[in-house]
């Protein structure tokens, strides 16, 4: 028994019970009460573990980086890709838990695991040292930015209603907008991803260049 009470206590378990929790209710629900009825412990076992709400919800969104394979082949373009692809991947299998992502500067050792890989694939591109920093923050703010824009409705297509809206627009002041209105009502979140992942890529090398 005291061997079952100390698994179910342990700080890994703790996490995997807090996303499954917030997945669930969703983060506007979520609770260190909720997680604790869960586990099942008491809410202080928690706070013990991790110190407060916050503590608990950087090591959960450690645990989403923790899911992600760091990528090892191909260039720097193709290793950056894959590594946007995999946050995207891990994104909408825990829509509710990545925004956390947003939260925290660094999250842990895995965080800091695919970090280097960002810095390596970086100085393959010739980012210059001084810039690496601003272009890297950039480029993960990028990234995360764009799936959680694509888990919490963003980035979509236009529904019937919207349509509407951008249909009964005046059409002198919004010309463009309405000619648009058909992009956007068959809009693929996967290809806005690309697209701008792209584009991100594409000036990735002018961007981190000092002066000349």
């Amino acid at each position: 028994m005291a061997t079952t009470t100390r698994q179910r206590l342990s700080r890994e378990d703790m996490v995997v019970t807090a996303v499954r929790t917030r997945e669930k209710l969703g983060a506007g629900e979520f609770s260190l009460r909720r997680v604790a009825a869960a586990v099942p412990c008491d809410p202080m076992s928690i706070v013990h573990h991790f110190g407060s709400k916050a503590g608990l919800e950087q090591a959960m969104a450690s645990w989403v980086e923790e899911q992600i394979e760091p990528p090892v082949d191909g260039d720097w373009r193709a290793r950056l890709d894959a590594l946007a692809d995999a946050y995207r991947a891990v994104g909408l299998r825990h829509p509710e838990t990545f925004p956390l992502l947003q939260a925290f500067t660094f999250t842990g050792v895995a965080d800091q695991a695919l970090t280097e890989v960002v810095h390596r694939a970086f100085d393959e591109a010739g980012v210059d040292r001084d810039r690496m920093a601003d272009v890297t923050t950039g480029w993960f703010s990028c990234v995360i930015g764009l799936v959680v824009g694509e888990v919490r409705g963003l980035i979509a297509p236009l529904d019937d209603h919207l349509v509407e809206q951008v249909t009964a627009l005046d059409p002198e002041r919004f010309p463009i907008t309405r000619a648009l209105t058909e992009h956007y009502r068959t809009l693929v979140p996967a290809t806005t991803f690309r697209l701008t992942l792209d584009a991100l890529h594409a000036g990735i090398t002018s961007a981190g260049r000092g002066p000349s």
